[in-house]
């Protein structure tokens, strides 16, 4: 896992819209369904309430799984739009950005 990833997602977050967040995850999105199931295993629950959206937002669980698991996977960020009570809606930094007319001078690196 490369210290890139982590701190694209670090930079990418003052350009976020309210209510969306970012995860890190396999850049194979045939993956994520996996991926996001494990870290909502992983990730500690605050109150009763267990979320993907919780889970996700740990760093610490994502790490972890992805540290275990996908070691060799490539990974991107993705920017998670809004709170669904079952399921993700998401996209890439790329597609958000194309999306919103946001001008992220780290994509072209």
């Amino acid at each position: 896992m490369t210290d890139y990833i982590f701190n694209l997602e670090k930079d990418f977050q003052a350009y976020l819209l309210d209510g969306y967040y970012t995860f890190i995850g396999p850049a194979n999105q045939d993956l994520l369904g996996d991926f996001t199931s494990i870290v909502n295993l992983v990730a500690p629950t605050n109150n009763a309430a267990r979320t993907i959206n919780n889970a996700l937002a740990n760093k610490s669980a994502v790490k972890q799984v992805l540290a275990t698991m996908y070691q060799d996977t490539p990974l991107n960020v993705y920017v998670v739009e809004g709170s669904l009570p079952h399921g993700l809606l998401y996209t890439t930094i790329a597609e958000y950005c194309e999306r919103f007319d946001i001008h992220f001078r780290q994509l072209s690196s």
